[in-house]
């Protein structure tokens, strides 16, 4: 029998990591070595910008968003009472001053209230599951911009700026698109080898607002 059988994938438990708490993750070899990196944000800023005019060719806008919630119950793993048999589920009462769900101050102003229900059956406290809610009504509350650029990299004619690297954060001016001065974290590149100016990029996950 495989004794790895049972054994989920290493990436299936790292990605279940990052939608409990966030953050973005990545390798980087040194030394000869791979090490993992898990950080809350991408902190690192590139100084090459994107503008138009300048560098920048090409340049769309798309954006997904979900329903709007106000109020969330969070409920996590299911419980059986010992006396009684009888099964319920985790809230965050106890955490919460007594409430079984967390409310978004913003939303509740402009859209009312919208109450909704999710349920995490992996986790088994108060605490943690009011921080998971948290996090999760955040998500479902925001929109995330995601920018398709084409643009020529510049640090091959001048060495005063670094290539635009995945990982890394670049400043984006397109006044005729609405952005000015705006940061977004490179989130995906497509090189073009033969033809450099051709290389594209996908930026998001940092510009974020309100559905209206």
């Amino acid at each position: 029998m495989n004794t790895y059988e049972n054994t989920d994938k290493s990436m299936n438990r790292l990605l279940d990591l990052v939608d409990s708490y966030g953050g973005y993750m990545s390798l980087n070899k040194a030394e000869g070595k791979l090490y993992f990196n898990w950080k809350a944000d991408i902190d690192i800023d590139g100084n090459q910008s994107i503008d138009f005019g300048q560098n920048l060719l090409d340049i769309t806008k798309q954006s997904s968003a979900t329903d709007i919630i106000s109020a969330l119950v969070p409920l996590g793993a299911q419980i059986e009472d010992e006396i009684t048999g009888q099964k319920s589920r985790i809230n965050i009462c106890e955490v919460n001053d007594g409430k079984d769900y967390i409310e978004d101050e913003d939303a509740l102003e402009e859209f009312g209230r919208v109450v909704g229900v999710v349920i995490f059956d992996d986790i088994n406290t108060a605490a943690d599951l009011k921080r998971k809610g948290e996090i999760y009504l955040a998500e479902m509350n925001y929109s995330k911009v995601t920018i398709n650029v084409t643009a020529v990299d510049l640090a091959g004619t001048d060495q005063n700026v670094s290539n635009f690297s995945v990982g890394t954060n670049v400043k984006v001016t397109s006044e005729v698109n609405g952005i000015v001065n705006e940061w977004f974290a490179i989130i995906n590149q497509n090189l073009n080898l033969l033809n450099p100016a051709n290389d594209t990029m996908v930026l998001g996950d940092e510009r974020r607002g309100y559905i209206s």
